[in-house]
């Protein structure tokens, strides 16, 4: 885990689209994305991008960067917080070639290798922008939740913090990880696409198992050394919230809202407060 504490932000009293203007940028916009081999991605500017936190943020299934960087309750989030918002465009489906998709770690083989990927993102992000590498979280919502989720295991020091909305871990699932993470986890109790206890799916003719989430959780725990027991629990109407903050290194939330397979209500305002308030894990 990075050793860079962090520091209080100030939030920015300016739109999302006065902020892109204040900070000129040669790329990152819808017409123009910024490149990196074959990659591609958005980028939307905080008003002091230099030495700035940011979130690389993968879509979901189907989705595209443009439509990441282009909701309300997404990327506003944290740009006005002082967090830059870098979302990547995904490969090919291998079922569906008309739609994006992520190389998760599920049985088959994908064309890009997107573990790598990321770290290409990252790379090229920080050079362009001059972002803070010790202080960026790697977020995701469905398919790219599980991205997360994979990333997270396979190479725990890539980001200081790990958020997932509706995606976990698909089967064959990783049976230990590389080493302890902070990781926000948030799921809809009545989710049916990716259901809490995971499910078998035929897709475009080929077959997939969905991970069981707890399952997925209780890996992360048992490699933070946390307990199996959370030891803070909490409830309200909207929000049923597990927390392992008593690991011996990093950290976990599970979050369980009332929705199906979205993101839960306010969930960039949670993650992105989650974020800015982690302590440095002795």
């Amino acid at each position: 885990m990075p050793k860079i504490p962090f520091f209080a932000i100030t939030l920015a009293a300016c739109t999302v689209a006065g902020l892109a203007e204040a900070a000129p940028q040669d790329c990152g916009s819808e017409k123009t994305p910024c490149r990196v081999g074959e990659l591609s991605y958005r980028v939307l500017l905080p008003e002091r991008p230099e030495n700035a936190p940011f979130v690389i943020y993968l879509h979901g299934y189907a989705a595209t960067a443009n439509s990441a960087a282009s909701r309300p309750d997404l990327a506003p989030v944290f740009v006005n917080l002082g967090i830059a918002f870098v979302a990547p465009s995904g490969q090919s489906d291998i079922g569906n070639p008309k739609a994006l998709d992520w190389g998760v770690h599920d049985g088959h083989q994908w064309p890009r290798d997107d573990l790598k990927a990321l770290n290409e993102i990252k790379q090229d992000a920080v050079a362009r922008f001059g972002f803070d590498p010790d202080r960026m979280l790697l977020a995701g919502y469905s398919r790219g939740g599980s991205m997360v989720w994979d990333k997270a295991c396979a190479d725990p020091g890539f980001a200081f913090a790990y958020a997932s909305a509706s995606g976990a871990f698909w089967e064959p699932m990783w049976q230990t990880c590389g080493g302890p993470v902070h990781l926000h986890h948030s799921h809809g109790f009545s989710d049916r696409t990716v259901p809490l206890e995971g499910r078998m799916v035929t897709f475009h003719g080929l077959k997939f198992e969905q991970g069981d989430v707890l399952k997925s959780i209780s890996l992360i725990t048992r490699t933070n050394d946390c307990g199996q027991m959370a030891n803070e629990v909490s409830t309200d109407a909207q929000i049923w919230e597990k927390r392992w903050t008593k690991c011996a290194n990093g950290s976990v939330v599970l979050d369980l809202g009332p929705n199906g397979h979205s993101r839960q209500a306010g969930w960039a305002d949670r993650v992105a407060e989650w974020f800015l308030g982690l302590e440095q894990t002795p």
